[in-house]
């Protein structure tokens, strides 16, 4: 018989683990006389067992066989990622409260899958954003895990947090009616701050830099919000907005019309009915120192002028008004009176023939009479003038019948034509 093969303790291929985790390693015998029995150097005899080591570790082992032969020494190495470690730095190591710090994380060791908490418990990219919080120093706490179990590192960083403006501000007025005129004042122990409004409207005067005690107009109504920020010497800002702490109450619209529009002395009565918008409460005054407060009300004028002027005011329940006035022209009505006889005898009764009227226009009145034969013996261009009973020529004229003409206009401009006939008789 020929002698057996060499004997061969083959074993595992090299592995990769995290610090913590465990790996089986193990080996088995070729060539030789079976059975095989194992000798690893760190005592172990069993041909697989686990390990856990902490760093990069060489295994080695030998296998006897069954007659005593001895294989050489045979090497599996398990490499340990190394240890975890961080660094990182901070974009600015003064900020203003509240305000963002950029954080750039250096780590190093692990399997490089790495994981970012912050103190409190938020994880982080890299970069990434922590917001601050902290009143005078605040310290940035990053804490580095992978994703297979390597203990954990840590760094940190303090940054100095610099005070926010603290202010606060009150309007003097805080409703109205439509245009309101509000003053504001701010109210600091910080003499130095810079303002920036904002009102809330749309007036292009609602943004008023540097101001710490404007006066703003707001010219439509509406519920509105306003915000003050204020700005230190350090830079810093912070804000303040009181919602709905503004309220401009609508004004009402003052409308009526008269029926009729033109009054004269046979009719001074106007009819007035009232198309204002939003109100709830009215004042009439008339022009004859007259008033009501009826929503729709009649007017009887004793006439005494060529006009009157109207005025509404229209109220809502806020105390908001409008204003209305308009005028109601007099039109006094034509009256036109001749007589049909009289009696020129010197008796001091029905001595002159002359027309009664109102309303004409005494610049525009021309008066014809005529005798039997068509002759003009008598004409006037004023109406309050008559004829006495004599012609042209002062004689006394007949008794009988005589004709006449009148063309006029009225104070208003509209002309006239009238004719008629009256006796004479002594």
């Amino acid at each position: 018989m020929g002698e057996p093969d060499e004997v061969i303790a083959a074993v595992c291929p090299r592995d990769t683990i995290c610090i913590g985790q465990s790996t089986t390693i193990y080996t088995s015998g070729t060539g030789g006389t079976p059975p095989y029995t194992y000798l690893w150097t760190n005592g172990q005899t069993n041909s697989s067992f686990s390990v856990n080591p902490d760093t990069t570790t060489v295994y080695t082992v030998q296998a006897t066989d069954a007659n005593g032969c001895v294989s050489g020494n045979f090497h599996t190495t398990i490499f340990v990622y190394p240890p975890l470690s961080l660094d990182f730095d901070v974009s600015d190591f003064s900020v203003c409260k509240g305000d963002p710090v950029l954080l750039t994380m250096y780590p190093n060791g692990g399997n490089s899958h790495y994981i970012y908490t912050l103190d409190n418990g938020n994880t982080i990219s890299n970069p990434g954003t922590y917001y601050t919080s902290g009143t005078i120093k605040e310290t940035i706490k990053v804490i580095l895990t992978d994703n297979c179990g390597t203990p954990s590192a840590f760094d940190t960083m303090t940054i100095n947090i610099l005070p926010l403006p603290e202010f606060t501000f009150q309007p003097d007025i805080t409703n109205g009616c439509e245009p309101l005129e509000v003053h504001f004042n701010s109210i600091s122990s910080n003499p130095n701050l810079n303002y920036s409004w904002n009102f809330g409207d749309s007036n292009e005067n609602s943004n008023l830099s540097g101001k710490p005690n404007p006066t703003h107009t707001y010219n439509e109504s509406g519920i509105f919000n306003v915000q003050l920020i204020a700005k230190n010497d350090s830079g810093c800002t912070n804000s303040l907005t009181v919602n709905n702490l503004i309220n401009v109450y609508q004004n009402p619209t003052a409308k009526f019309v008269a029926d009729p529009g033109v009054i004269n002395n046979v009719k001074p009565i106007i009819n007035f009915t009232n198309y204002s918008n939003d109100a709830t409460s009215y004042e009439w005054y008339f022009g004859d120192n007259d008033s009501s407060n009826v929503e729709n009300p009649s007017h009887t004028y004793n006439i005494n002028t060529d006009k009157y002027n109207v005025m509404l005011i229209a109220e809502t329940i806020y105390g908001c008004k409008d204003t209305i006035t308009q005028n109601i022209f007099v039109k006094e009505s034509l009256t036109f009176y001749a007589p049909t006889a009289f009696t020129p005898d010197d008796d001091g009764i029905n001595d002159i023939w002359k027309i009664g009227a109102t309303g004409i226009d005494n610049s525009n009145f021309e008066l014809y009479i005529f005798d039997r034969w068509g002759e003009i013996i008598f004409s006037t261009t004023d109406y309050k003038k008559g004829w006495d009973g004599k012609a042209k020529n002062k004689k006394t004229a007949e008794n009988g019948a005589y004709t006449w003409v009148a063309r006029f206009k009225d104070i208003n401009g509209d002309s006239y034509e009238k004719l008629g006939s009256f006796i004479l008789y002594r």
